[in-house]
């Protein structure tokens, strides 16, 4: 009869030496595909970010200067335009900030406060979906009368009135819900108006009655839009686009994070008859941008790569202006 023997010691540790280094290999590649598969992820969540960066900044300002009836005859009648970020209307509607000039959301280290040294823009319209069309209009006393009464518009919002011929920026000093009545008087509001007169004028005639002139039936009121993209200090220590701006109401601002991870915004400027984009202190004619190049720097601070640097890409857009004309 045959002896049996079982495993030796020696052999026993070889087996497990083997299955330790076995298992060791298999789990090194384990984490090398896991850390591959997160390092892919955030780059996607970085390119999610990027396109929804530019688009909604995009939509915006390709829509620049726009109103409902396509003119470019603007007169503002309000109190001292210049002396808010929203009132004042530039004929091509958009301002750039370079990274050291201030603007409406001032420098700071506070969430949502401007992150100091990025760029940032001011885009300006008013555009159809934000008001109501014109029935009659009565000069005389501060009157319009629109289509329906559900048309959004209250005390102290900044509409612009157009027809084919020519626009006017206002205050409208009382309106509600229940009828279809618009006024827009002098002597009350927040700037308020310098005069009633609503016809074209450079400068504005800022008497009581001002340049007289009758807006057409089918004319239409629109609530003048204004809207800052700027680089934020976001609630979570890092940085984010943000979107600041009044539609309408100038008591009521909104200022919303958008998207996150976005740590650095430049824009340049393309004029007609230039050649090259430039910067926004090398603008001298804001209406006669025809182009903006927007670039992103993206950096996502919980996504390392190889060498533990946080991802960062930088990524650019350009958008041609619809509504810009060469003079």
């Amino acid at each position: 009869m045959k002896k049996q023997y079982g495993i030796s010691i020696v052999e026993l540790m070889v087996a497990l030496a083997l299955g330790l280094l076995v298992t060791g290999a298999a789990f090194s590649v384990f984490l090398t595909n896991l850390a591959t598969q997160r390092h892919q992820q955030g780059n996607a969540a970085l390119m999610d970010s990027a396109r929804l960066a530019f688009e909604l900044m995009a939509r915006e300002l390709r829509e620049a200067g726009a109103n409902a009836c396509g003119t470019s005859l603007i007169v503002n009648v309000l109190n001292n335009p210049s002396s808010n970020w929203w009132s004042t209307w530039n004929a091509g509607g958009i301002v750039g900030y370079g990274g050291s000039t201030s603007g409406p959301r001032s420098f700071g280290t506070q969430s949502a406060q401007r992150v100091s040294g990025t760029e940032a823009i001011l885009i300006q319209s008013a555009t159809l979906d934000t008001g109501s069309t014109i029935t009659q209009h009565y000069p005389t006393s501060a009157q319009f009368k629109v289509r329906n009464t559900n048309h959004g518009i209250k005390d102290g919002d900044i509409l612009m009135a157009c027809d084919n011929e020519s626009g006017a920026i206002f205050q409208v000093t009382n309106a509600n819900n229940t009828n279809v009545t618009i006024v827009h008087n002098t002597g009350t509001g927040n700037p308020g108006n310098c005069s009633k007169g609503l016809g074209y004028a450079n400068p504005p005639d800022c008497t009581t009655n001002g340049t007289s002139k009758t807006f057409k039936n089918g004319g239409y009121l629109a609530k003048l839009t204004s809207v800052f993209w700027y680089i934020g200090h976001n609630p979570r220590g890092g940085r984010s686009l943000y979107r600041h701006s009044v539609s309408g109401d100038p008591s009521q601002p909104d200022t919303d994070e958008i998207v996150d991870n976005i740590h650095q915004l430049e824009f340049r400027y393309l004029p007609f008859g230039g050649s090259d984009y430039v910067a926004a202190a090398n603008v001298s004619n804001w209406s006669q941008i025809r182009a903006v190049r927007i670039t992103i720097t993206i950096r996502a601070e919980d996504n390392r790569d190889t060498q533990g640097q946080p991802v960062e890409r930088r990524l650019t857009h350009t958008v041609f202006l619809r509504n810009q004309t060469e003079s």
